[in-house]
């Protein structure tokens, strides 16, 4: 399966921990290869069904991403928000030490 550009290695991470997985159809059975895409050998009769698996496993690993995203995007402007409530506490501070 070709792929539109290379994954980041934190999304192989979550393809890799992707559910569903079964005896048949587990996501470390597929290599991500960058020249030629994602590599997986199953018998012949099983390649539908390994990728409809693959499919469900590529929306976990985006949908992981997009949350990792978000978390990171609150965490970023809860440290601003922070940073900035320190910044006008130091400027009261300054301005008001003589009264």
């Amino acid at each position: 399966m070709p792929l539109n550009e290379a994954p980041a290695g934190h999304w192989i991470y979550s393809f890799k921990l992707a559910t569903p997985v079964s005896r048949d159809h587990d996501p470390e059975r597929v290599v991500c290869d960058l020249e030629r895409g994602l590599r997986f050998e199953p018998e012949e009769a099983l390649v539908p069904d390994w990728i409809d698996h693959i499919d469900l496993w590529i929306a976990s690993a985006n949908a992981q991403m997009a949350a990792d995203e978000a978390a990171e995007e609150k965490r970023r402007a809860e440290t601003q928000s922070r940073e900035e409530g320190k910044l006008l506490l130091s400027r009261i501070s300054e301005k008001f030490k003589d009264l």
